[in-house]
């Protein structure tokens, strides 16, 4: 169809379901349920990254080898750039053991669209299936892609070591 413009897009988001189709996969994407324009969770967020995000529910479950990660963000200052976040999983001794990196939304919510109380999801799956034993922590975070600089994650206004936020632990 014609190209639509970014404020027709929001107000479209907002109002009704949107979809896009994603060539990658070859199928359509809810984009409503990605990006929800002014329509964040309120309450505090858990952490801060960057001034720029806030981390507002995050969930970590286990099926057998596959760890699902559900992230809910709420902008707070939108970044001159379209952010990554990891899901690290570190081991006991501080290794990262698996990861996923990518843009929130799954990099359909178009980082110039986004306003301050956008909310955004976030869903990641990771393969533990090569992980030994023992007992895991798993770490949310932000970073630049074009260089790989981590956001500063902050709690309450205290910053967090390697700019990470702890969201669960799992024993395997």
């Amino acid at each position: 169809g014609p190209e639509i413009d970014g404020e027709a897009l929001r107000m479209a988001a907002t109002e009704s379901a949107v979809t896009v189709f994603d060539l990658g996969r070859g199928g359509f994407i809810d984009l409503s349920a990605l990006w929800q324009p002014g329509g964040a969770s309120d309450g505090r967020a858990l952490a801060t990254f960057g001034g720029a995000l806030g981390l507002m529910a995050a969930t970590a479950e286990t099926s057998g080898d596959a760890l699902a990660v559900q992230l809910r963000w709420r902008v707070l200052a939108p970044p001159p750039f379209l952010p990554a976040i990891f899901v690290h999983v570190y081991d006991a001794t501080g290794a990262l053991m698996a990861q996923s990196d990518g843009p929130p939304a799954a990099g359909f919510a178009p980082v110039a669209l986004w306003r301050p109380g956008d909310g955004l999801r976030d869903e990641r799956s990771l393969d533990l299936s090569a992980l030994p034993p023992g007992e895991y922590t798993v770490a949310v975070g932000v970073y630049k892609p074009a260089d790989g600089a981590r956001l500063a994650a902050e709690v309450n206004g205290a910053r967090l070591a390697d700019d990470v936020f702890a969201v669960a632990t799992l024993e395997r």
